[in-house]
C-alpha cells in the first residue's frame, strides 16, 4: 500500500482475501509477514516493520530496496554448485555437457527476475558475478566467458515486449504512448519516458528499459 491511500490496511487485505478465495487460493494468516519499504536516503526516527526483508517469489526483498541479501544468497549458491561440476569433470563429463549443467544451476539461478532486481545492483556487485563465470570457464565448465549485461539485455527485450500483451499484468504499468501533432515516422517503443529524479528509480525495469529502447 501506498503511504498516503484513503483505505486503510485491513480494507485492504479483506480485498485481497476475497481475491484469493475467488481464484481458489489460500491465505495461510500465521505465515503472512509484514514489511515497510522506504527510500534509502530516508531519514526515519522508527521502523515498525516486523521484519527486515521477504523472499517473494524467489527473490529476497529488503525493506531499503536493498538486494545485498538476495545477492549474497545468489553467489552462496552459485559457488556451492561450482563444487557440483568441479566433482562431475574429475568424473569424466565431458565440456559440452558441463556447459549445459552450468546453465541449468548456476546461470539459471543468477539470472532468475533478474529485470527486477538488477537496477538495485551496484559495479561491485556486478563485478563478483562476471568473476564468477570467469572462474567456470578457467576451470574448464563453460566453453566461452559471459558478461552479466549481455544476458540482462535479452532478458530486458523479452520481457518489455510480452509486457504490451493485453493480457500481461505489466501492461498496465507501462508509461502512456507518445503523442505528437507531426507525422512522423515510429521510432521505438513509442511511449513517452517520464523525468525520474531519484536514481533508484531510474534503474527501474520499466524507465531503464523505456530509456534504452528510445535512444
Amino acid at each position: 500500500m501506498p503511504e498516503n491511500t484513503d483505505v486503510s490496511v485491513s480494507t485492504e487485505f479483506c480485498d485481497i482475501q476475497d481475491w484469493a478465495k475467488d481464484n481458489s487460493m489460500i491465505i495461510k494468516l500465521a505465515k503472512s509477514k509484514e514489511i515497510i519499504l522506504y527510500y534509502p536516503r530516508a531519514i526515519l526516527i522508527a521502523i515498525p516493520s516486523p521484519i527486515l526483508a521477504l523472499k517473494l517469489l524467489g527473490v529476497y526483498i529488503q525493506e531499503n530496496f536493498s538486494c545485498e541479501m538476495h545477492f549474497k544468497h545468489i553467489i552462496t549458491v552459485s559457488s556451492q554448485r561450482l563444487h557440483t561440476l568441479k566433482t562431475m569433470k574429475r568424473k569424466g563429463l565431458r565440456l559440452e555437457l558441463l556447459h549445459c549443467v552450468f546453465h541449468a544451476i548456476i546461470l539459471n539461478k543468477i539470472m532468475y527476475a533478474i529485470s527486477a532486481w538488477y537496477g538495485v545492483l551496484n559495479k561491485s556487485h556486478v563485478l563478483q558475478i562476471n568473476s564468477l563465470v570467469k572462474r567456470a570457464f578457467r576451470y574448464g565448465y563453460v566453453k566461452s566467458v559471459y558478461k552479466l549485461e549481455q544476458f540482462l539485455q535479452d532478458y530486458d527485450d523479452n520481457l518489455f515486449t510480452k509486457a504490451f500483451r493485453k493480457s500481461h499484468a505489466m501492461r498496465r504499468q507501462l508509461p502512456s504512448p507518445k503523442s505528437t501533432c507531426y507525422n512522423l515516422r515510429s521510432l521505438g517503443h513509442g511511449l513517452s519516458v517520464s523525468l525520474v529524479k531519484s536514481e533508484l528509480h531510474k534503474k527501474s525495469f520499466i524507465n531503464r528499459v523505456s530509456f534504452n529502447k528510445c535512444c
